[in-house]
């Protein structure tokens, strides 16, 4: 075999081809956007695997995602396009299994922004696809419920943290920098996050990333317990705490390259319209210029308009 399929068609890919006597044609490739999709969905199906058997045995497992799904979607990620991904992930029905891939990406994407080497960037996608596997010992019912949770169930979701980090440590085919985020991935910079309250540089790098892109992934999730925020006051929200709860370095270069990504992409203005984003406003890269039926509109200028989310929103 030379290449596994769905491998993205890059420039060098091309060279290699050429090298070999092989001349790809539009036939031999399917579009980047089903990549994609089947990356998610491979991805999708392997950690079901994972978890599943992790249920059942308290071990994980993770030989064949490692080797088989992970390089997929890293590669792939490099090429298509994250927020596709991201919609197309919101279609899955298994909430622990949507999120924790949708962190993978958003981690893996934050990771190159970063220049982190290979073999880091492969860790950090199991840490961060593996982060909330602590939450195949809380009861179901308490994490979907869809009312207020009391201050023990609080307390006993909380728990997910330890029980997570066990599991992955007790493992032999987890290292311990991929299994610390199961435990840390809910501290903050402050000391005002849980399970041990620890400040700064105690909390490890990988732990201090995830961190930032979970956040990110839950707030604009949908939950048995709330809806969804819009995008504009999720991207505020996190702005206005990257100094004090989350990493600074981290929080800025994902917000700024973020919205760098959505150039190009459609989305939704608070007052329903669909847009495409067109430019980042230098003095303000959360409210940029945007295209509506033709005509540029700046969101800067237009204070009672923001981006509610990606299209399609459902």
């Amino acid at each position: 075999m030379i290449w596994p399929a769905y491998t993205p068609v890059t420039p060098k890919l091309l060279e290699q081809a050429s090298n070999l006597g092989i001349r790809l044609t539009k036939e031999d490739c399917e579009s980047a956007g089903d990549t994609l999709i089947m990356a998610a969905d491979a991805t999708f199906d392997e950690l079901d695997t994972v978890f599943r058997e992790a249920g059942e045995t308290g071990s994980v497992m993770i030989k064949d995602l490692r080797q088989t799904a992970l390089p997929m979607l890293i590669e792939t990620l490099s090429t298509g396009s994250l927020i596709q991904f991201l919609v197309h992930l919101r279609r899955k029905d298994d909430i622990t299994l949507t999120h924790s891939i949708g962190v993978a990406a958003l981690s893996i994407m934050l990771g190159r922004w970063l220049n982190l080497s290979s073999e880091e960037l492969t860790d950090l996608a199991v840490a961060a696809l593996l982060h909330d596997i602590g939450k195949l010992r809380i009861e179901r019912h308490l994490l979907n419920k869809p009312g207020k949770l009391t201050v023990g169930e609080y307390e006993e979701i909380k728990k997910h943290t330890v029980y997570g980090y066990e599991m992955l440590r007790n493992s032999p085919d987890i290292k311990e920098l991929c299994a610390l985020p199961a435990l840390r991935h809910h501290e903050r910079l402050n000391g005002t996050g849980y399970p041990n309250r620890l400040t700064g540089d105690a909390i490890d790098k990988f732990s201090r990333l995830i961190a930032v892109t979970d956040v990110f992934h839950a707030m604009s999730s949908n939950r048995s317990y709330k809806d969804r925020i819009p995008f504009y006051h999720v991207i505020r929200e996190m702005h206005a705490s990257a100094f004090g709860q989350f990493d600074p370095d981290f929080t800025l270069v994902f917000l700024s390259k973020m919205m760098e990504t959505l150039i190009g992409t459609e989305v939704v203005l608070s007052n329903g319209k669909t847009a495409v984003i067109v430019a980042l406003n230098p003095s303000d890269p959360f409210r940029p210029l945007v295209r509506v039926n033709g005509r540029f509109l700046d969101l800067g200028r237009a204070e009672n308009l923001h981006i509610m989310g990606y299209s399609p929103v459902n």
